[in-house]
């Protein structure tokens, strides 16, 4: 008797630990809980996690500052979004918790197509509840004050373009390789370009497919190939490059989840 009490306990605890209120219930598509995990990983083991009123916000860099990854889900893209508001100004509403990715990965991993990933979070616990298909389980949190804050990257942009992720995919591809660069060219132009053994990478996007700010604008800036493929780990679609001499690239794109993606890849000094 006493084992199936504890069982039962354990099966029903997102509705039985009711003595602390509930200030946040987000229930998550699988494939997006997957690509949530995804787009940090490859840049950081922890990340603070922002829930405002109407949507999540996560930024991170990797260790060296080399490269930032921003994703930011509307609450209109999880399969339903709860968030008990408790001040008169709701712009400064917001529940910031600090997460270490792998904790969340032994979850989502156990996630199949179909399923949702659902979590909660009670005022002032130091822990996330999660419930994924039939296994509930809590994650201790981390103190979001204790990481590291990442800057907001602000682009006053001298060049634009759009690129297929596919093709973005060959050419990191053909230029890849550890501690292998490419530069980004204007002149008259907008080029990616890469010299490897087996000779030159390029892609080209001409006056028509870009926008140069001047027109004759004219610039080289290098980066290393290993940060923009990591950046770009959720890639998909079309890709909006902008940036300007000596300054980091910015990318944006939305991903296959429905997740509003940014990515700066900082230039190589």
């Amino acid at each position: 008797m006493e084992k199936y009490k504890y069982f039962k306990t354990q099966f029903d605890i997102m509705s039985n630990q009711g003595d602390t209120q509930e200030k946040l219930r987000v229930e998550i598509s699988s494939e997006m809980a997957k690509e949530i995990v995804k787009g940090i990983e490859n840049t950081d083991e922890q990340a603070i996690f922002i829930f405002y009123p109407n949507q999540m916000f996560v930024r991170v860099s990797d260790p060296y500052k080399a490269r930032v990854v921003e994703l930011n889900i509307s609450c209109e893209n999880f399969i339903s979004y709860h968030y008990n508001i408790s001040k008169e100004d709701v712009s400064d509403e917001q529940v910031r918790v600090g997460i270490v990715i792998s904790r969340l990965k032994d979850i989502t991993k156990t996630l199949k197509k179909g399923q949702s990933l659902i979590l909660v979070y009670r005022e002032g616990s130091n822990k996330l509840e999660t419930k994924a298909g039939i296994l509930n389980r809590d994650i201790r949190l981390i103190r979001s004050e204790l990481l590291n804050e990442v800057p907001i990257i602000s682009i006053a942009p001298e060049y634009e373009a759009k690129i297929d992720y596919a093709t973005m995919q060959q050419f990191i591809k053909a230029s890849n390789g550890k501690g292998h660069l490419f530069d980004i060219i204007t002149d008259g132009s907008l080029i990616l370009a890469s010299e490897t053994d087996e000779g030159s990478v390029r892609i080209s996007k001409d006056l028509e497919e870009s926008l140069l700010n001047p027109a004759d604008y004219m610039s080289m800036t290098t980066f290393s190939v290993e940060h923009l493929d990591r950046a770009l780990s959720l890639g998909c679609g079309d890709l909006s490059l902008r940036g300007k001499q000596d300054s980091a690239v910015e990318f944006s794109w939305t991903s296959k989840a429905g997740i509003n993606m940014k990515s700066w890849v900082a230039p190589r000094v």
